[in-house]
This record gives structure tokens, C-alpha cells and sequence, in this order.
């Protein structure tokens, strides 16, 4: 716990040097029927190389890396979108980093990639969208017939 403590004190006080809290002045998500898009704009980017995107179900906190975008620079809007929740292969990745979907409800965060450093977003709630929903009442009723 104190080592836990300790880390967090620490990443807290780079991301204080780094100035983070600059980096991004918004991170939102929305669904459509086939996937969930995640949208933000960047302030100051001094010093960040990349964007990991990581994605977690509403369950856990073990959230994993589903792709990354390269920095483009000060003022910069970006989007990723993310098919995986209805098992599509996840863009640009060779493999699904071991992880199955399978939540209506995702979380997700940006991972700030500095030099010799790292930083996170704030995490943001997500909900699949009510389409599996249908199909889910289509498959009750042909259970009745």
C-alpha cells in the first residue's frame, strides 16, 4: 500500500513538471451501432511523442492498450474508434492483447507517452449501443415459437 502510495506521489509530481494538466483540454466517447469513437483536443503537447489509447470493461481497472496515435502537435484534435466491442479485429494490432469484450459499459483513458515519462487522462465512461439490445429480444421471441 505505502509502495502504491509512493508511486502515485511520484507520477504526480512528474506530471506536475511536465505540466499534464495542459495536455488535453477535452477527452470524450460516443457509440454508434458498430463502435465506440473516442474524440479529444490537445493544448500544449511539449514533450509528448504518442497517445496510447487503453480500454477497460465497467468491472475491472485492468485496462489494456487497444492502439496509439503518433502526436501531431500544440492544438491538435484526434479520434480513435474502436470496433473491437463487437468483434471486429482492433486496427492496426496484430492481436487482441488477450482481451475479450464483453460489457455493455466501457472505460477508457489516454496514456500520454513523454520521453521518460508517462502520464493519464482521466477516465471516461462509454455504453455500448442499445442495438445488441434488439438482438437479444429477437432471439427470446424465436425461443417462443
Amino acid at each position: 500500500m505505502k509502495k502504491a502510495f509512493f508511486l502515485l506521489l511520484l507520477a504526480s509530481l512528474a506530471g506536475a513538471a511536465y505540466g499534464f494538466s495542459e495536455v488535453l483540454t477535452y477527452l470524450k466517447g460516443s457509440a454508434s451501432t458498430d463502435a465506440i469513437t473516442l474524440d479529444w483536443q490537445s493544448g500544449t503537447e511539449t514533450g509528448v511523442r504518442s497517445y496510447a489509447i487503453e480500454r477497460s470493461d465497467a468491472k475491472s481497472n485492468d485496462f489494456r492498450e487497444i492502439g496509439s496515435l503518433t502526436a501531431k502537435g500544440n492544438n491538435s484534435s484526434y479520434n480513435y474508434r474502436d470496433a473491437a466491442i463487437n468483434g471486429a479485429p482492433i486496427s492496426g494490432s496484430a492481436s487482441n492483447h488477450g482481451f475479450v469484450p464483453l460489457s455493455d459499459l466501457y472505460k477508457y483513458r489516454l496514456r500520454l507517452n513523454y520521453d521518460n515519462a508517462v502520464s493519464y487522462s482521466q477516465t471516461i465512461s462509454v455504453s455500448k449501443p442499445i442495438a445488441g439490445v434488439k438482438r437479444t429480444w429477437g432471439m427470446i421471441k424465436e425461443m417462443f415459437r
